[in-house]
């Protein structure tokens, strides 16, 4: 599936709807991470796109619409490319990034931080735009997703510190991975002349 994202301007946010997306672990997207109140719901998305063609354009058209959004309340700042995307860095938590493996060498793809603000603890990835299907925990790493996020920018008087807010509002499938494999299946046709009765056999 085509990379492809969408940009709408709400009165006081954008929502980027974006695809496709998947899941490696969304545990924590089906309970929360942290305690009481001040536990969330969140996951890592990748993205599977060009970062110089598909991916660096994306980014600049949001920082356009953001700057164009909040225009009055940036105090003449302005959003840019690393307000929304830098590279892994201790105590920093972009948007987007270079996705990593475990082994901290870059996969290729991109991640995308999906946090999302669940007080009641509803469901966040659906098979259909109806969120009439909700998909299991144990089937969310399968799907292709396009994802709703709504952004926000932000302007500290204190801090004189610009930045953004997102939230991840839900997942819908959009297709199938097409890098699942299943490394074990029956095969009747090795059974194909095989002698039950031959007295030979090592078992």
């Amino acid at each position: 599936m085509k990379f492809n994202y969408k940009i709408t301007k709400n009165e006081n946010s954008i929502t980027l709807l974006l695809l496709p997306v998947i899941f490696y672990s969304s545990t924590f997207l089906f309970e929360k991470y942290g305690d009481g109140d001040k536990g969330y719901n969140f996951a890592t998305g990748s993205i599977k796109a060009d970062y110089k063609n598909e991916i660096v354009p994306m980014i600049q058209d949001i920082a356009k619409n953001l700057n164009e959004v909040f225009e009055k309340k940036l105090n003449g700042e302005k959003i840019i490319f690393a307000d929304l995307f830098s590279p892994k860095a201790p105590n920093v938590y972009p948007l987007f990034t270079f996705e990593v493996n475990q082994a901290g060498d870059q996969t290729g793809n991109i991640a995308v931080s999906c946090r999302a603000k669940n007080a009641n603890n509803k469901p966040l990835l659906f098979t259909n735009l109806a969120e009439t299907e909700v998909i299991k925990k144990e089937e969310a790493y399968k799907p292709q997703y396009a994802i709703e996020l709504e952004l926000k920018a932000y302007f500290n008087d204190e801090s004189l510190q610009k930045g953004i807010f997102a939230i991840f509002h839900r997942g819908i499938k959009c297709g199938t991975r097409d890098d699942l494999t299943d490394g074990y299946a029956k095969n009747d046709k090795a059974w194909d002349g095989f002698d039950f009765v031959d007295d030979g056999l090592p078992f």
